[in-house]
């Protein structure tokens, strides 16, 4: 699997952080409603990638190329990258993307279009939060929490874990 390094951030301490909080938290081999997943990485979102054979760094490279790059991730302060990338990664980037836009709006009143697409205007926008990132990254967080609070009828099952991963990423935030 090739990587591309677009930014150049492979090793960058965000990146690090963030891939490990990720990994940690995707655990081994599974078979959920995607399939065989292994490292949150499933077969139906990946059919071409031999998930029951997928090496931890070939996993990295699939998250470094689609929710660290695709959400620009890289250009975020920390922790804000951490909490975009995790909220990307268990809820869909689209969503992620949204939830960003939306928390952007509510603390600054940026006016940005809530369209989840993470691109220029949303990211020209970053330099002016430098004050306000843990703000910004706990309204994103509250977004995460209304959206599980919405499911706990239909996932029962699933509220404690989830909230328990938002309470990890509150600690990660440090």
């Amino acid at each position: 699997m090739a990587l591309k390094l677009i930014n150049n951030d492979w090793h960058s301490e965000a990146w690090q952080r963030s891939i490990k909080f990720v990994l940690d938290h995707e655990g081994g081999f599974t078979v959920d409603s995607g399939g065989p997943t292994r490292f949150g990485i499933s077969q139906r979102a990946h059919p071409d990638v031999d998930v029951r054979n997928l090496t931890e760094e070939s996993a990295r490279v699939i998250y470094y190329k689609e929710y660290w790059n695709r959400m620009r991730c890289y250009e975020m302060p920390w922790p804000l990258c951490l909490v975009v990338m995790d909220a990307g990664v268990n809820c869909g980037r689209h969503r992620a993307g949204c939830w960003l836009q939306e928390a952007l709006n509510d603390v600054y009143g940026f006016g940005l279009k809530v369209d989840g697409i993470i691109g220029k205007r949303t990211v020209n926008t970053l330099p002016m939060i430098k004050t306000s990132t843990i703000t910004v990254s706990l309204k994103v967080i509250n977004h995460r929490l209304t959206h599980y609070l919405a499911l706990r009828r239909r996932f029962p099952q699933y509220l404690a874990g989830w909230v328990s991963r938002v309470n990890d990423v509150i600690e990660a935030m440090t």
